[in-house]
């Protein structure tokens, strides 16, 4: 008895929907990585986006187990598509590993650009430079972050930064 033409739309379907919960923790990785980080400002941003990655990363992982659940009780069920069942199981095994790798390499990467911009933005402490008013900055921070982003192009923000 051969597989039937259902069967195999069912098994491409699950399939597709990993690949497709798949794709929406690579499109997080990808709007939040070490390359959007440009300020000293992300840093107050930063844990919350990784956050928010890792839940798309545990979605993911519930779903690639749903569907490896269901292709092992089908493999068990009948031996014509053990095979098609181990070969799916693997392929969705190795997206697993592959998008865990992702995530833990952005988060990595991230932890360390942020860092460098923070240790960046330190002032030096070469006699030349004049040391900014540390509490008047922080406070014109904080102000910046209670507004929103993309306003350090208006003259109170800049002129303060100096």
């Amino acid at each position: 008895m051969s597989v039937s033409n259902e069967e195999v739309n069912w098994k491409n379907k699950k399939l597709k929907e990993v690949k497709s919960a798949k794709r929406v923790v690579e499109s997080a990785v990808r709007l939040f990585g070490p390359g959007n980080i440009t300020s000293v400002l992300d840093r107050e941003t930063f844990s919350d986006k990784l956050a928010a990655i890792t839940t798309k990363l545990e979605n993911y992982i519930e779903k690639a187990e749903e569907v490896i659940e269901e292709l092992e009780d089908l493999r068990d069920h009948e031996a014509e598509t053990e095979t098609d069942c181990d070969k799916r199981i693997d392929e969705i095994n190795s997206l697993t590993e592959a998008v865990i790798k992702n995530v833990r390499d952005n988060e990595s990467e991230v932890k360390l650009k942020i860092e460098k911009v923070i240790r960046e933005s330190e002032p030096s402490s070469g006699p030349s430079k004049k040391a900014p008013d540390q509490s008047l900055l922080s406070e014109k921070i904080k102000e910046y972050c209670e507004i929103g982003p993309f306003l350090t192009h208006l003259p109170q923000f800049v002129s303060a930064a100096n």
